[in-house]
């Protein structure tokens, strides 16, 4: 059996300390360090020997961050994701339309949680060069032109939220590279150019629908008007916090 080690809460721990706690771990590298220090995120790691897991969180909590060890099966998954390209807020929920167009009424009783944030991206992309090479055919000169073609990964920050349903049942999710007009359009007179004003306003009005829903440290900051987004190094770490969410919702509730 494997098990994960994880926070009791989002409180983010200090990088010092979970530097001094990690490097008394031989399995790990200083790669390894680094990463898991950059998505701390509730959980901390995963699928860890039973030995490994306890040693680790025993390393921990002598650097002052609490932790618990879980065997890995107890851990949620992430939900099912349904991705939407646009949205309106009606009086019985939240109109939704996925990529190609369907409509789908979620209720505001349904929705359980709500996690948003500035994530960090890698995306493919190619760049083309054209080049001049002289050339002569016979006496006379001619110049032809050679495209080279170059692949390379960017990384971006890109807005994401992600809405989930009753008992984590599925995931609504938005990504607002694509249109966001078809995102904010409902906000009327209230948008504007200001892409994080737009974002803050989606997710306080959310918020404002479903107050009983749990929240991630995004759209806690964003309810309150911070004026800035939480930041998140990667996918991973956005996500790695909705199941601790989850796993902290459903443990309260055997309590």
């Amino acid at each position: 059996m494997r098990y994960a080690v994880v926070q009791t809460s989002l409180d983010a721990p200090p990088k010092e300390a979970l530097g001094a706690a990690f490097s008394q771990l031989a399995e790990l590298t200083a790669a390894d360090i680094r990463i898991i220090g950059d998505d701390a995120f509730g959980v901390l790691v995963n699928n860890f020997s039973k030995e490994s897991a306890q040693r680790l969180c025993s390393a921990l909590q002598a650097q002052g961050v609490e932790t618990v060890v879980l065997p890995q099966e107890e851990l949620p998954e992430m939900p099912p994701r349904k991705i939407i390209r646009q949205l309106g807020f009606e009086a019985e929920g939240l109109r939704v339309h996925d990529s190609i167009g369907r409509p789908l009424l979620i209720e505001w009783s349904h929705i359980y949680l709500l996690a948003a944030g500035s994530v960090k991206e890698i995306k493919p992309s190619t760049e083309s060069r054209r080049t001049a090479v002289n050339r002569s055919i016979g006496r006379l000169p001619v110049t032809l032109h050679r495209s080279d073609h170059y692949s390379r990964e960017a990384r971006e920050a890109v807005f994401r939220l992600e809405i989930v349903l009753s008992h984590g049942v599925q995931s609504i999710s938005l990504e607002f590279g694509h249109a966001p007009e078809l995102i904010f359009g409902y906000l009327g007179e209230r948008r504007s150019s200001n892409q994080i004003e737009n974002f803050t306003f989606l997710v306080q009005d959310l918020c404002e629908r479903v107050p009983m829903a749990a929240v991630n440290r995004g759209a806690f900051y964003l309810r309150k008007g911070a004026g800035h987004t939480q930041y998140y190094p990667s996918r991973n770490a956005f996500y790695e916090e909705i199941i601790w969410l989850l796993w902290s919702l459903r443990e309260s509730a055997r309590d």
